[in-house]
C-alpha cells in the first residue's frame, strides 16, 4: 500500500503554476464580459454588436475555468488533514465574500429595497435576513427560491458551489492517497461514469426541454425550475 500511495508533486513543478494560472484568468475574463448583458440595449451600435458578437459567448469559459481549477487542485495537492486544507481555500475567498455582501446589503439598506440587488424583498423582513444567513454561510446556492440564490450578490452562486467542491474533492482526493492501486482505479472509473451519465443527462435535457416554457406553464413563479436546471 505504501508503494501505491500518492505523492505530493514535487516543488520544481510548481513553479509551473502562474501559466496555468494564467489560462484560468483569461476564462474569468471571458466570464465578467459575459455578464455584461446591459449592452445588448446599448444605444451605441458599436457596444451592442461587441456584446452580440463576443461578449455573449464568454459564459463557455465557464467550462474551461472549472476544468483548469480542478487540474490545479490536484496538481497542487498534498495530503494534508481538512482543517488546514479548508481553511487555506477559505482564507482566499471568504474576505471578498463578506466585503461584497456586506457593501450589497448597505446599498439595499439606504434604496430601501431594490430589485436588482434583493429582489425586492422587504429590508430586514424574514425572508430578507433568511437570505443575509444564506450568504454570510454561502449556502444560497442550495435553496430552491431564486430570490434567495441571486440575492445580494448574484454571481456568487459560483462561491457556494466552489466550497461544495472543494470539500469534495478532499474527500476523494484522501482515500485516493491512502488506497491501494485497484481502488484508485474503481474510483477514477466511477467519476468517469458519472461525468458521462451527467453529460448525457444535460444533453438530453437541453435538447428535449424548454425550462422557461415549462416554468410558464406549471406557473412556478419562484424559480424552483430554474434552480434544479443551473444547479444540476
Amino acid at each position: 500500500m505504501g508503494v501505491d500511495k500518492i505523492r505530493p508533486m514535487p516543488e520544481i513543478r510548481k513553479t509551473y503554476n502562474k501559466s496555468y494560472n494564467a489560462i484560468r484568468g483569461f476564462a474569468a475574463v471571458g466570464i465578467f464580459l459575459s455578464h455584461m448583458s446591459y449592452l445588448k440595449g446599448s444605444d451605441v451600435p458599436f457596444w451592442r454588436a461587441l456584446y452580440n458578437l463576443f461578449f455573449r459567448h464568454g459564459s463557455s469559459c465557464s467550462s474551461l475555468f472549472y476544468i483548469m481549477s480542478g487540474f490545479l487542485a490536484v496538481y497542487t495537492w498534498r495530503n494534508i488533514g481538512f482543517r488546514e486544507y479548508i481553511s487555506g481555500k477559505i482564507k482566499k475567498i471568504y474576505p471578498l465574500v463578506l466585503g461584497v455582501l456586506f457593501l450589497a446589503i448597505a446599498v439595499d439598506v439606504v434604496m430601501g429595497g431594490s430589485e436588482t440587488i434583493s429582489g425586492n424583498v422587504s429590508v430586514c423582513s424574514q425572508k430578507w435576513w433568511f437570505n443575509v444567513f444564506m450568504g454570510i454561510t454561502m449556502l444560497k446556492a442550495f435553496i430552491p427560491w431564486e430570490s434567495t440564490f441571486y440575492s445580494f450578490h448574484g454571481p456568487s452562486w459560483y462561491i457556494s458551489a466552489l466550497v461544495v467542491f472543494y470539500v469534495l474533492f478532499w474527500v476523494i482526493a484522501r482515500i485516493m492517497a491512502d488506497s491501494g492501486y485497484k481502488t484508485r482505479k474503481k474510483i477514477w472509473m466511477g467519476i468517469i461514469l458519472t461525468c458521462i451519465i451527467a453529460y448525457v443527462l444535460q444533453v438530453a435535457v437541453c435538447l428535449t426541454v424548454d425550462v422557461k416554457e415549462l416554468k410558464r406553464i406549471v406557473a412556478l413563479k419562484n424559480g424552483v425550475w430554474q434552480w434544479h436546471f443551473y444547479l444540476y
